[in-house]
């Protein structure tokens, strides 16, 4: 392999015409320094800063001397031998494992054609940027730095060398190129300023040969095109070993980003929750409506997981409004005496006349999946309605009904047969049916978070089984998918594109079978690998949006945005559908801050995307969405054609505030290690009281009240005391008005106490 990156490193100078490479110039630079050149006529002098070591920090300039060149792109490429297949490629929030998977060209909402829907069925993605599992296609991916969650570039090879090339500056603009030959022996990987795609992903049709309107740069006499990377050569050890390096990386761009405060979570809660109940409330079926319902809309109303239900109605009984509590109590019996079949599954949907159906019962083009339910919405049901089962408890309400955990039981031995009798990993099964006979799409992580129901159910029912079916599917997820680099089969909306929605449910999982010491092997270091992953969907900067779009106009930022999938290339506000819980858990189990402060960007992100009266957001059709609205939308890409706007719509990511507002504290101090993360858009610091860390200072600098959770220990107790869905109803709160400062004592060394 060529040695990396400096003192030599090949620059390339493309000329277009429109978005067609015309004309192409490379050198080879040896060693930093300037050097004049010609090319397309012109004279030009190129510049290399940088290191002199296989890793460092590489500085590029091109500057025209003289001429009228073409627009052009330039920049540097890598030629990359000893090439395979079996070369792992990442480019975060796009491609995993090279996206080298089958394609079928579907157009949206997509799903698996009759003939490839299969108990066997091989990984089938849409018409997104890939390498080409066909041999002897062309095969190359580009896209720019706004299609990825973070400005990074990682190839692995099986024998462990890891060749690593990040931006140090995220230039919204910049073409990332990986190409092959045709025997798949070599590749070229190369960045280029300004970008320019020969075509283009588009949400129209789900396509990859859309017409690009990239154009290149055209210089005037001693104007210039720069680039900084960042470009690293070592050995990793197996595929976790490149992620946790990708994770350093993303973690120290976080920690540069000044922090920005704007709504405290409570408060953003409190406008979502009061528009739950202004708009969603359904009286007649007796259940939230799912968010981004059409007016006058008769089907699909409801949804049991995935993009709400059960989640939603599980936070609202965190809330200290009496009529969504007693709302979320109803909504919860009505699913938990409807949705459930007498093969223990639940409908998937539920409809405006008050009926209860598999998910796409509707659909008439599509009659062989009239009786599917996506086996992610099973998992979401299962933990959420033991969840809310223990809220509903810990709240001092008594007894969780019967109704529920009748329906959760029954739920929880659904998923122990589908285990037991072989049917998974599936993706989507007949409602109808159990065990193996019930699968109808494999070969998925779609299921990733049902070890973490079933350990719900163990620990609720004693059950032995349960536990086993979680450690089985547990073991089976981490060795097919964790382990290969990529999790597929979360979305319903998707097919089997990599996505972050499996990846944060096999975290949740893990994390569960080693809080319950479960067999099997180490949970703890493969809740970390699985959460690696999950950071790579994660950005980890602020993307410069341009200023006349909607969120460059409102100034929102993007660090803590996360990607749902490789297909809808959005990131968008929250996990789909979480908290983020389990990643507090995994820190609190292994002590690796990372993940701590992961969740805090992930968490603080959400207030940015809530529309409010005094601050709305518009959508592209210039509708203001009403308050209490979050759209999913956070769109550094031009697939929709949309770039830095959203459409009209209300969306799930508003589930995830609620969850987090229920679920997660404002702040988190350690008093022995002097650790404190601020999760919330207040501000805290340690204050000697009596002794180090006796103390907390808390300020709200926003113009909004702030009711700040806290959760002070030691790391003692962190490794210790499990923290359930439940626990934040019992950690101390304090209300501080805008500007209001507050001194909390800490009197025993893990319990706050609210002082003068």
């Amino acid at each position: 392999m060529t040695a990396l990156p400096v003192p030599e490193i090949r620059v390339v100078l493309r000329a277009h015409e429109e978005s067609r490479v015309v004309e192409v110039a490379e050198w080879l630079l040896r060693g930093p320094g300037a050097r004049p050149v010609a090319a397309l006529g012109c004279e030009w002098v190129i510049e290399l800063h940088g290191a002199t070591t296989r890793t460092g920090d590489v500085g590029l300039r091109l500057t025209l001397l003289s001429g009228s060149p073409p627009p052009v792109s330039f920049g540097p490429l890598f030629r990359l031998s000893d090439w395979s297949p079996e070369v792992y490629t990442l480019l975060p929030g796009a491609v995993y494992a090279g996206n080298r998977f089958g394609v079928r060209r579907v157009a949206y909402s997509p799903r698996y054609p009759e003939a490839d829907a299969r108990p066997d069925a091989e990984t089938l993605m849409t018409d997104v940027p890939r390498l080409s599992a066909e041999p002897g296609a062309r095969s190359r991916i580009q896209l720019l730095t706004g299609d990825l969650a973070a400005p990074v570039f990682a190839a692995r090879w099986p024998e462990g060398r890891t060749v690593l090339i990040s931006a140090a500056e995220a230039a919204p603009d910049m073409l990332w190129e990986l190409e092959e030959n045709s025997e798949r022996s070599s590749a070229n990987f190369a960045l280029f300023t300004p970008g320019v795609r020969e075509s283009r992903y588009s949400f129209d049709g789900i396509r990859t040969d859309f017409r690009s309107e990239d154009r290149g740069r055209v210089l005037a006499r001693g104007k210039s095109l720069a680039l900084r990377l960042r470009v690293e050569e070592s050995r990793t050890s197996g595929i976790s070993g490149l992620f946790d390096r990708v994770l350093e990386i993303s973690s120290e761009w976080m920690a540069r980003v000044p922090r920005r405060n704007e709504l405290p979570l409570s408060a953003a809660a409190d406008i979502v929750e009061a528009k739950r109940n202004r708009e969603d409330w359904a009286e007649k079926i007796g259940v939230y409506r799912t968010t981004n319902v059409a007016p006058g809309q008769l089907h699909n109303v409801f949804q049991t997981g995935w993009c709400g239900g059960i989640l939603a109605e599980s936070a609202l009984l965190a809330s200290r409004d009496g009529v969504s509590v007693a709302r979320a109590k109803r909504a919860l019996s009505t699913i938990a005496s409807h949705a459930p079949r007498p093969s223990g599954w639940f409908c998937g949907k539920a409809h405006a006349d008050g009926t209860w159906t598999a998910d796409f019962v509707h659909d008439t083009a599509r009659p062989w999946t009239h009786r599917w339910t996506l086996l992610r919405r099973q998992a979401d049901a299962l933990l959420y309605l033991l969840a809310a089962a223990e809220r509903h408890e810990a709240a001092g309400r008594g007894a969780a009904p019967e109704v529920w955990l009748r329906a959760a039981r029954g739920l929880a031995d659904a998923f122990a047969t589908l285990w037991e009798e072989g049917g998974a990993p599936a993706q989507f099964i007949d409602i109808e049916a159990r065990g193996a006979a019930a699968v109808r799409v494999g070969g998925s992580a779609s299921g990733a978070l049902a070890p973490a129901g079933l350990v719900a159910a163990w620990r609720r029912f004693g059950e032995a089984r349960h536990l086993a079916a979680a450690v089985g599917l547990g073991m089976l997820y981490h060795e097919r998918f964790t382990r290969a680099g990529y999790s597929t089969g979360g979305p319903a909306d998707a097919m089997q594109v990599p996505d972050s929605e499996s990846a944060a449910g096999l975290v949740d999982s893990f994390v569960a079978l080693h809080e319950a010491g479960a067999p099997g092997g180490d949970w703890l270091a493969r809740a970390g690998e699985a959460a690696a992953q999950l950071a790579t969907w994660v950005m980890p900067y602020d993307y410069a949006f341009p200023p006349t779009s909607e969120f460059g106009r409102l100034a929102i930022p993007t660090v803590g945005s996360v990607f749902a999938n490789a297909q809808n290339k959005h990131s968008a506000p929250g996990l789909c559908t979480h908290s983020g819980l389990s990643l507090l858990r995994l820190f609190r189990c292994g002590g690796d801050p990372r993940f701590l402060r992961l969740l805090a960007a992930i968490v603080r992100f959400l207030p940015w995307a809530v529309s409010r009266a005094d601050r709305p957001i518009h959508a592209s059709d210039g509708r203001a969405l009403p308050e209490g609205w979050i759209n999913e939308r956070v769109n550094t890409s031009d697939w929709d054609h949309n770039l830095g706007g959203v459409f009209h719509g209300s969306t799930w990511s508003e589930v995830s505030l609620l969850l987090s507002a229920a679920e997660l504290p404002s702040v988190y101090g350690q008093t022995d290690t002097g650790l404190l993360v601020v999760l919330d858009h207040v501000e805290a610091e340690w204050v000697e009281v009596e002794r180090p860390h006796g103390a907390l200072r808390l300020r709200n600098p926003t113009r909004f009240p702030a009711r700040v959770r806290l959760l002070v220990e030691n790391s003692g107790d962190a490794a210790r005391v499990r923290v359930g869905p439940a626990s934040a109803l019992a950690w101390p709160m304090l209300e501080l008005a805008p500007g209001e400062v507050r001194l909390c004592a800490v009197k025993d060394g893990s319990s706050p106490v609210a002082g003068p």
